[in-house]
C-alpha cells in the first residue's frame, strides 16, 4: 500500500465548493512508487512486486533464426481493476448536483506490429477484438440536484459491423538477442529492458470513430485521422555499434572493441531503427454526423487538414550498444477546408470555408461561400505582419506572435466590389 495524495475540493469564491471522489481512495491498494507491477503499457496491473527480478529471469525467450521475442508469463497482462485505482469518479458541485464518470478497458480492432513477417518494419494487422491496457470514458451521469433523477451520456468506439474503432500503435519490445564477434570474442550478445527499448513517444491507442450517445438518444459521430491516414514512416538506417571495454581473464582492463553482427544484421538493423512518429497528424478531426433520435441523420461537417513540416532536423536514437540518426521532423497542421452540410427532408444545403496560411503557418485568410452566391472573406493580421510597428516588437518580447491584431470580415459582392462587414482590433496586456 502507499498513501496517495488526492486534491479532495476546491472553493472558488462567489461560486462555493467542489468537491471529488477518487475509485478506491478509501480502500486503498495503490502500489508503491516506482513499481514495476504494471502492463505492456505502464499501467498498473496488480502483479507481484517482485515481478521486475522473475520478468528478466524468466518472463522472456528468443528465436536464434527470426530473432522474434517471446514474452512469457502473465508479467505484463492488463487488468483494469487495478488501472483504475485512483481515477477520478465523482465531481459535486456547490448547487448539490453532481457528476459521475464510469471507465471501461480500451479495446482495439486493429494493431501495428513489428515482426519477423513483416522484417521488422511497422505493418497494421486487422484483429477481432484485442483488449489493451488503460481506461476510456465508458458514461458521464449528470443529476442536477441531489436525488434527481441522472441524465446519462454514453460513449461507443466501434464501427459499422460491431468491431473496435481503436488501433494499437505499439506492441512493447524489451531486449534482443543475437550473434556477434569482435576481437576474440564470438557469441551471442542479449540485453533485456523492463520497459520498451521502441520508447514510442505519444499515447498507445487511436480511434478512428466515437460516438456520443446523448439522454435523449440523439448521437454526435466523430470520426479522427489515425495510423490509416498518417502511418509513422520507417527510415532504414544503419545502426552503429558503440565500443564495448573487454576485461581479460584476470579481470585486469583490457582493449576497446566493436562488435560486428553475424545473425541476420538486417533483421537486427530493421530491430534497432526507431520509427519517425506522424502522430503530431493523427487524432484530428475529419468528420462530425448529428443523427436525431430515430437515428436520422440531421447535419454533417467535414474538415480538410494538411501537414506542413515546422522545422526538419536529426535525432539520436539509442537503443542497446547501437545508436543511430533518424529524421526528425515537426509538423503543424494545418486546417485546409470545412464544410457544414444541412439536411432537410427535400434538400441538402452545403456551405464550405476555405482557409490560406501565411509561411508561419498562421490563418491568413478565410474564405466562406454564401448561398445567395456571394463570398465572405475574413482576413487576420498577426504582429509579425508589422515589423516596424512598436506592437510588434512589445509583443514579441512577450512571446504573443500567434495572437492576431485584427480581424476584418468582408462581403464580396463581385470580382472587384467588396464591403466591410465588420472587424475587431485586440489588445494584450
Amino acid at each position: 500500500n502507499n498513501t496517495i495524495y488526492f486534491p479532495k475540493s476546491i472553493t472558488i469564491n462567489g461560486e462555493g465548493t467542489y468537491n471529488f471522489n477518487y475509485d478506491s481512495e478509501e480502500t486503498g491498494g495503490f502500489p508503491p512508487y516506482g513499481t514495476h507491477a504494471v502492463d505492456a503499457w505502464g499501467y498498473y496491473n496488480g502483479s507481484s512486486e517482485n515481478m521486475a527480478r522473475q520478468f528478466l529471469a524468466n518472463g522472456l525467450s528468443y528465436n536464434d533464426t527470426t530473432l522474434a521475442e517471446t514474452v512469457n508469463g502473465s508479467y505484463r497482462y492488463s487488468n483494469h481493476t487495478y488501472a483504475s485505482k485512483g481515477m477520478l469518479v465523482k465531481v459535486s458541485y456547490p448547487t448539490g448536483g453532481y457528476t459521475e464518470i464510469e471507465y471501461e478497458p480500451h479495446s482495439v480492432g486493429a494493431q501495428v506490429l513489428r515482426g519477423y513477417n513483416t522484417q521488422y518494419r511497422p505493418e497494421l494487422e486487422s484483429l477481432s477484438s484485442l483488449q489493451t491496457g488503460g481506461l476510456r470514458v465508458r458514461s458521464i451521469t449528470n443529476y442536477p440536484e441531489k436525488d434527481a433523477a441522472g441524465r446519462t451520456t454514453t460513449y461507443s468506439y466501434t464501427i459499422t459491423g460491431g468491431n473496435s474503432s481503436g488501433i494499437l500503435l505499439s506492441q512493447p519490445r524489451y531486449g534482443v538477442k543475437y550473434r556477434a564477434k569482435g576481437g576474440s570474442f564470438e557469441g551471442y550478445v542479449e540485453y533485456y529492458s523492463l520497459h520498451d527499448i521502441y520508447q514510442y513517444a505519444g499515447t498507445h491507442i487511436e480511434y478512428s470513430q466515437v460516438t456520443e450517445i446523448l439522454p435523449d438518444r440523439s448521437k454526435n459521430i466523430f470520426r479522427y485521422t489515425t495510423w490509416h491516414d498518417y502511418p509513422d514512416n520507417f527510415i532504414e538506417t544503419d545502426p552503429m555499434s558503440l565500443p564495448r571495454l573487454v576485461f581479460n581473464s584476470d579481470m585486469t582492463i583490457g582493449s576497446l572493441v566493436v562488435y560486428s553482427i553475424t545473425t541476420a544484421p538486417s533483421l537486427v538493423r530493421n530491430i534497432l531503427t526507431p520509427v519517425v512518429s506522424m502522430q503530431t497528424m493523427r487524432g484530428q478531426l475529419k468528420s462530425q454526423t448529428i443523427l436525431d433520435s430515430s437515428n436520422t441523420k440531421v447535419s454533417e461537417r467535414t474538415w480538410v487538414i494538411r501537414p506542413n513540416v515546422s522545422s526538419s532536423a536529426e535525432r539520436l536514437a539509442i537503443l542497446g550498444e547501437y545508436y543511430s540518426f533518424i529524421p526528425n521532423e515537426l509538423y503543424a497542421v494545418e486546417q485546409m477546408s470545412s464544410a457544414e452540410t444541412l439536411i432537410y427532408p427535400d434538400n441538402h444545403v452545403t456551405s464550405t470555408i476555405y482557409n490560406h496560411y501565411n509561411n508561419r503557418g498562421q490563418i491568413s485568410c478565410s474564405r466562406k461561400a454564401l448561398s445567395n452566391g456571394e463570398e465572405e472573406i475574413t482576413t487576420y493580421l498577426y504582429p509579425q505582419d508589422l515589423l516596424s510597428k512598436a506592437i510588434c516588437a512589445t509583443m514579441t518580447e512577450k512571446n504573443m506572435l500567434d495572437y492576431p491584431i485584427s480581424v476584418c470580415t468582408y462581403r464580396k459582392n463581385s470580382a472587384s466590389d467588396s464591403t466591410q462587414t465588420s472587424g475587431t482590433r485586440y489588445t494584450y496586456a
